[in-house]
């Protein structure tokens, strides 16, 4: 297994983070047990560990470092690509950050007690504590989003204008104002210097306008089992529990509760957060379809094969993507599969997945080319890049037109070969 290098740290301060991580193995050792149930472990050097357990890990600007257990014996967490895999969130009170993340209430109460919002913070209950987010951060807060039919992962663009929220009703009906403060039993919206309360039980969710808010590079994504998902900019596992630092909020629980930890560096870079040198889509008909990041091209999350994944790249038949190397040595891995169907739709389906490498000038064929359908599971590829100066993705139809080709690159990334 290849060791994935850690940048920018002197002598020092490896002695350190090294004293760090063996001091959370001491603690878990005393604990007696494992405090992660096993995942799925995925290596840059191409390993996959079907059941593993992480026993310390931790992540934040200098570097990560962590001790993985399979059957019972330790082993170094070097060149981690990912331990585990996101859930389906569950339908709760929320809270969804303007980056992307969302965090789940992890308690089925009524929203009088779970969420509050004044004019700098909005507070979501969790554990024995509240969690406190900038508000400037978060760009919804979801109370009850089943009685407007509202999903988490798939939220619908509701335009803001600076210093405005919108308030959407139980009833369906929408306001739109400064929320001025949220309580246990009464929503305060200023509307033309107008103050309004409105009952707590008669909201729904907030669209707040947000603002301008300093973002740092996150350095980790850690999911829960309640689906929540966070982009965070530290993470350290310890003993039972777990401390997340997200978007100027800091998020702690149970280590049992983690299913994902995804780091964010480490010799690995995703497609997905890298610019294409082109793209062409060819419709079957009339219908052009951009191509999605994180996401799928239906507005909800990367699910097909039998994975659900937080990075990667969705195309519809047939397309092609084009991305330049810099001519290091690298190597391209990511799992393909077809997008499984709506909640409703046709189990359909099929595409051709190849990828080609631009050399001296000319696209070359870079594997055999697959076939996958719908339901079938994930398949991983892994090729070398050398000499390349280009990577092209190219989906195309297979069986039938192109009905359901949603085609997945689950986990697209460039890997640096030392």
């Amino acid at each position: 297994m290849r060791h994935a290098s850690v940048s920018g740290m002197n002598r020092a301060e490896t002695q350190r983070r090294r004293g760090v991580v063996a001091a959370l193995v001491v603690g878990c050792l005393f604990t007696g047990s494992f405090v992660l149930a096993d995942g799925t472990a995925v290596f840059a050097g191409g390993e996959r560990i079907e059941e593993a357990a992480i026993k310390a890990f931790s992540v934040d600007r200098d570097g990560v470092e962590g001790v993985l257990v399979v059957d019972g014996e330790e082993r170094e967490l070097s060149g981690l690509v990912r331990w585990g895999e996101p859930r389906a969130a569950v339908t709760r009170t929320a809270v969804v950050l303007e980056d992307g993340s969302r965090l789940v209430c992890d308690r089925p109460w009524s929203p009088a007690g779970l969420a509050r919002v004044d004019e700098a913070t909005v507070r979501l209950r969790r554990g024995k504590g509240w969690v406190d987010f900038p508000r400037e951060s978060v760009a919804w807060l979801l109370l009850t989003p089943e009685a407007v039919g509202l999903d988490v992962e798939r939220l619908p663009s509701v335009d803001v204008v600076d210093g405005e929220d919108v308030v959407l009703l139980v009833g369906g009906d929408r306001l739109i104002g400064r929320v001025e403060s949220l309580t246990n039993d009464t929503l305060r919206l200023v509307v033309a210097d107008e103050a309004i309360d409105t009952p707590l039980e008669s909201v729904a969710a907030l669209r707040l306008s947000g603002g301008s808010i300093e973002r740092t590079e996150a350095k980790c994504l850690v999911g829960l089992a309640d689906g929540s998902l966070l982009k965070a900019d530290d993470l350290t596992v310890a003993n039972d529990s777990f401390t997340a630092k997200a978007s100027g909020a800091e998020v702690t629980g149970e280590a049992a509760t983690l299913v994902l930890i995804q780091p964010l560096a480490s010799g690995v870079r995703y497609l997905s957060d890298l610019e294409p040198a082109d793209y062409r889509h060819t419709p079957y008909l009339d219908l052009p379809w951009p191509y999605t990041r994180d996401g799928g091209l239906r507005g909800g999350p990367l699910v097909g094969g039998g994975r659900r994944a937080a990075k990667g790249i969705a195309m519809h038949t047939a397309a092609r993507l084009v991305y330049r190397l810099d001519g290091s040595p690298q190597r391209f891995q990511a799992e393909i599969a077809v997008a499984d169907p709506e909640p409703g739709a046709a189990a359909t389906g099929s595409v051709s997945f190849r990828v080609y490498l631009v050399k001296e000038g000319k696209f070359e064929p870079a594997n055999e080319g697959y076939v996958m359908r719908v339901g079938e599971a994930a398949r991983p590829i892994d090729i070398d890049l050398a000499g390349a100066a280009a990577l092209a993705l190219v989906v195309d139809f297979a069986d039938d037109g192109d009905a359901g080709d949603d085609a997945l690159w689950l986990d697209a990334r460039l890997v640096s070969v030392e």
